[in-house]
Parts: C-alpha cells; sequence; structure tokens
C-alpha cells in the first residue's frame, strides 16, 4: 500500500524480514529463548498484521525462524500456518 510523504513521493509499508544464517550465535541464542518462552516473534506478539504495517507506511523487520521451529510469526501467517 502506499502512502503519501511531503516531498510528495509516494512511500509503501513493508515488512522486511532478516536470515536467520546471517545472526551471529549470540542473537540466535538470544531469539531461541524468546521463542521458547513466548512461541510467538515480538512482531507478531504485538498482534498488529502485514496489511496495517504497508497501510500506516511502516518499515519493519521480522525475525527470521530457525529451522524446525513452530513459533508464530507474521512469515508463518503468510504461508498460511
Amino acid at each position: 500500500m502506499r502512502k503519501k510523504i511531503s516531498s510528495g513521493r509516494e512511500q509503501y509499508g513493508q515488512v522486511f524480514v532478516d536470515v536467520w544464517a546471517n545472526l551471529n550465535q549470540t542473537e540466535r541464542d538470544r531469539r531461541i529463548k524468546w521463542l521458547k518462552r513466548h512461541t510467538e516473534t515480538p512482531l507478531y506478539k504485538l498482534g498488529i498484521t502485514e496489511e496495517l504495517i504497508e497501510l500506516a507506511g511502516l518499515i519493519v523487520t521480522e525475525w527470521a525462524l530457525p529451522p524446525e521451529c513452530e513459533a508464530a510469526s507474521i512469515v508463518a501467517q503468510r504461508r498460511g500456518h
């Protein structure tokens, strides 16, 4: 979805997904600990849909999930899980 910004250009909101393989081990461990405790990514936990993020013109990064992870995320929602 697009939105006009002060310069007159149109801006689109978007949800980007980071790449699990590019994370250092400390960050991977931190995220695994979070996902085990909460079973949802922080962005999913907020309850904001991808459509609303786009309509608002926000640009955010969603966590990529580790392999074999069943946590709820906007990415999993996209894939119909």
